[in-house]
This record gives C-alpha cells, structure tokens and sequence, in this order.
C-alpha cells in the first residue's frame, strides 16, 4: 500500500491533523464491528434455539427416511408407528405431525420419535449429524474470516470517504488562494499546501481501492 510524507495544514484536516487521523477510529472498531456480523456461540442454554432453526424436512432426509413431496408438503411413513402407508407429513415452516399417532413439533421432536428417546438425546444427536457443537462454551461471538472480510470492507468505505472530503476541503483551499492570489499564489503557503494535501488525498484514494484486504489490515493497525 502506499504512503506519503507532506506537510499539511491542520484546520481543514490534512495528514497529520488530528481531524485526520480520525480517519483511523474503524481499526479501533474492528473486533466490535465483526462481533456484530457473528453468529452466537452454541451453548446447552441455546442449543434447542439453534436446532429449531433445521427444517424437520431436512431432519427426516438426514435420518434416511424416504420423502415424497406432494406440493409444498413431503410424506414419508412414520418409523415410530410401522405402518405401510406415508402419514408422517412434513410442512414448509419446517414442522411435522405424523397423522397416525398424532405426534408432531420441530426437527428435535421428530429424532425423539424416530429414535425414541429423551428431548435431550435428541437434540445431541440432531446437533451431531449437523456439525453443530452442544459442548461449545458460552462466551463473547468470535469473529469468523466473513465477519473480518467485511470489517475491512468497511474500514475501506469510510477511509475512502473520509479522504474524498478531505481531498474536496483541499480543492476549494487551493482555488480560493488562487483567485485571490493569482500569479502570486505560489508563494501563499496556504495554496502550495492545499495542492500537496490534495495530491496526497489522491494518491491514498488510489491505494485504498487496490489495497488488498491484508493490506487494509496493516493499515488498520497501523504498520503502513
């Protein structure tokens, strides 16, 4: 990534001014803004939360069960009941009910009656088959490379905001001092560091486009 070394004047906030280096508060927000973007640890608190989230259609698929979809419903014979004929229907929002005992719920309930053991059990089982830890340990969301890849993203949005406006807070400076000073403008400090705060707003504008995302990283902490 690129760099530059220009002095600048601190009242329209230049690099170098403390306006400037505001520029660099979405570093300090980096772990907050991909906690935000995580999805929740799994504990045995949540685990039943987490699990309502699977279809039971997709339970019943997983559990070898044999689906024969009749619109927006599928039909398979119930396990539980020994029957020959397909009463265990599965609905769209996810759930089931099972005709011939009257048993129904979500993807938990439906192990439990396909396996024939305890809520518990069931939903371990359920998890497992998933990928999804039940002994994972509460505690603050951990950021995921997805959640990191768009923390930087953002960090590029706002730092390329950031310098557009001081790039525009510079053009007028250097159009101001022109008018007034004409011919004799190159000699107002004013003018000649309007045009280099401007030069070196459009040199980073063009690193921060092309930067890669480890580039953005080393930015964010500072080490380019």
């Amino acid at each position: 990534m690129c760099s530059y070394d220009v002095p600048v004047g601190e009242t329209l906030g230049f690099p170098g001014s403390a306006r400037w280096e505001k520029m660099g508060d979405s570093s300090r927000r980096l772990p907050e803004m991909a906690r935000r973007t995580s999805r929740p640890a799994v504990d045995r608190v949540n685990l039943f939360d987490e699990l309502r989230r699977i279809p039971a259609s997709e339970a019943a698929d997983r559990a070898g069960l044999v689906l024969t979809a009749r619109g927006a419903r599928s039909w398979t014979r119930c396990p539980a009941s020994g029957e020959r004929t397909a009463s265990l229907c599965l609905y769209p929002d996810g759930g089931w009910r099972c005709f011939s005992c009257s048993a129904g719920g979500d993807a938990v309930a439906l192990y439990a009656h396909i396996y024939r053991m305890s809520p518990l059990d069931a939903a371990r089982r359920l998890a497992s088959d998933f990928g999804i830890s039940a002994d994972r340990p509460s505690g603050p969301p951990k950021p995921t490379a997805g959640n990191l890849r768009r923390a930087l993203e953002h960090f590029r949005a706002d730092r390329l905001a950031a310098l557009r406006e001081a790039r525009r807070l510079a053009d007028g400076v250097a159009r101001c001092r022109a008018a007034i000073g004409g011919p004799e403008a190159w000699s107002d400090q004013n003018f000649v560091g309007a045009l280099s705060a401007r030069a070196a707003a459009d040199i980073e504008i063009d690193c921060a486009e092309v930067a890669t995302l480890d580039e953005l990283a080393l930015r964010m902490e500072g080490r380019i």
